[in-house]
This record gives structure tokens, C-alpha cells and sequence, in this order.
């Protein structure tokens, strides 16, 4: 199984991926993923989706990636979204993305992951597709990041 991992072009495996594969190998197909999780060479971040820990030791994590990828649809937006257009100065430690569905947060890993949720007439407009050298992520325009993010705000002020 660790010789399947080092094939894997993607940054990213799923469990439904894996299971065929260690399933002929291994009587307890499940155990086998667990070992590699306890030995580093996968990642897990929510249940069933993995990230090669060979990747991550090359330095480069694909946080807009991952971010699209743990809970969708999203986008990458807010603090974030600002951060990588150089908007802000401050650093960012919070990968933050916009979803139609329930606000959730994932703490992984490789950090923090939170989503908040926007009515559909919201998240529909001002989505950037970008390229990076892992993929292709969708990412807010900066003025959309900017307006989602005085929404959130306002939303919380709002709420208090």
C-alpha cells in the first residue's frame, strides 16, 4: 500500500478511493488506512479524506485546494481570499471560505478551515477561478472577498 501512495499524482486521496486497493491486500482494509495515518504517510482531515504526508513534507500545502475540497460548494473568501490578493497585512491564520451550506469549521492538521454561509443570491456572483501549481481553486473576486466579508460582520453585529 505505501508503494500505491507514492503513484498518487494528486495532493489528496479519498478512503472510497483507497479501500479497493488494500482491500486486496489486507483482510482489515480500514486498519491499514489507520496505520498510515499513525505512521504520517496520510493525513486525515475529515473522515475518508486523506492528504499524502509525502506532499506536505515537500513544503507546498494547497490550502485553497483543500478548501474547496473538504466542504462544498465553496469558495475561498473573507480574511483569506483578502490575504491572497494582498488586501491585508496582516497575516492569516484561518483558511475561510463562503458555502450555500451550514456554517461549519474543520480543525485539521494542517489548520484551521472555517465556512459561513451565504443565501444562494449571495454566493452566486463574483467567483474567480484561479490555477496555482497543484490545481485550480475557485477564489472570490477581491471586491466580492471584501463585500462577503462586510456582510459576515455586519451579520454578526447584527446578531449581538
Amino acid at each position: 500500500m505505501p508503494s500505491l501512495l507514492k503513484t498518487i499524482e494528486t495532493f489528496h486521496v479519498t478512503a472510497q478511493n483507497l479501500l479497493p486497493f488494500a482491500s486486496a491486500v489486507y483482510a482489515n482494509p480500514r486498519d491499514c488506512l489507520a496505520r498510515l495515518v499513525k505512521r504520517g504517510e496520510l493525513i486525515r482531515l475529515k473522515n475518508g479524506f486523506f492528504v499524502l504526508g509525502n506532499k506536505v513534507e515537500e513544503g507546498q500545502v494547497p490550502y485553497e485546494q483543500l478548501g474547496n475540497l473538504l466542504y462544498g460548494p465553496s469558495y475561498i473568501s473573507f480574511e483569506w481570499a483578502l490575504a491572497y490578493y494582498g488586501m491585508i497585512p496582516e497575516g492569516v491564520y484561518v483558511v475561510t471560505s463562503a458555502t450555500t451550506g451550514h456554517s461549519k469549521s474543520f480543525k485539521t492538521p494542517l489548520g484551521t478551515f472555517d465556512y459561513h454561509s451565504l443565501s444562494h443570491s449571495r454566493y452566486a456572483i463574483g467567483i474567480d477561478q484561479k490555477n496555482n501549481s497543484s490545481g485550480h481553486f475557485l477564489i472570490a473576486t477581491p471586491e466580492k472577498a471584501l463585500a462577503d466579508l462586510v456582510h459576515l460582520k455586519a451579520k454578526h453585529l447584527v446578531g449581538k
